[in-house]
């Protein structure tokens, strides 16, 4: 036995810092989420939501960290600030899982409303959100490519673009709808 946490309730995640392997990050579906120094047992960092968090999860750099909110927000913490660097708002439902690529330039969020979330970390802007019914979301370790439940029994491969430049376009009002669209020629703009 390495060490034992004294975590007062049952850990809903657990997730390890990519860059010191003694910080440890977990979740409980309270509105805390800790970060342990797990050699000694203690917390040595605790931030409050203000909704119950399930999903967490660690940037690539060790330094920022995402948790998936009830409210339906992802929230990132500065490892050591006091108040939340980014809110990130696009679930209608609660906010379950989280995960930032492998630069750390897109994080994904996922939430029972059946959506998941793409972001721009660096402009906290929202690329593109897309259904999936299912809980499946992994990011390949060495590459951009992410794998995603699209519907029962089907998972689907993505390569993501570097982020900067695009944005989502909606309608101005829910009676707008979009019927069509094109490229051009080169594939730059839409």
């Amino acid at each position: 036995e390495e060490a034992v946490l004294r975590h007062g309730s049952l850990p809903y995640l657990i997730r390890f810092n990519p860059r010191r392997p003694n910080l440890l990050l977990t979740s409980d579906t309270s509105a805390v989420v800790r970060v342990w120094d797990w050699t000694t047992g203690e917390v040595v960092h605790s931030f409050r939501n203000p909704h119950a968090v399930r999903g967490v999860g660690w940037r690539p750099d060790g330094e920022i960290l995402a948790c998936a909110c009830s409210d339906g927000a992802a929230r990132l913490w500065d490892l050591a600030g006091a108040e939340p660097v980014a809110v990130l708002r696009g679930h209608e439902s609660e906010a379950v899982r989280v995960d930032f690529s492998n630069e750390g330039a897109v994080l994904v969020s996922k939430g029972w409303d059946g959506k998941t979330c793409f972001w721009d970390v660096l402009n906290q802007k929202e690329l593109f959100t897309m259904p999936s019914p299912a809980s499946v979301l992994n990011f390949c370790e060495n590459a951009r490519k992410i794998a995603l439940a699209t519907e029962p029994g089907k998972l689907a491969f993505f390569e993501l673009a570097d982020p900067c430049g695009y944005r989502v376009l909606r309608a101005n009002s829910a009676d707008d709808h979009l019927f069509n669209c094109d490229f051009t020629s080169d594939g730059r703009w839409l």
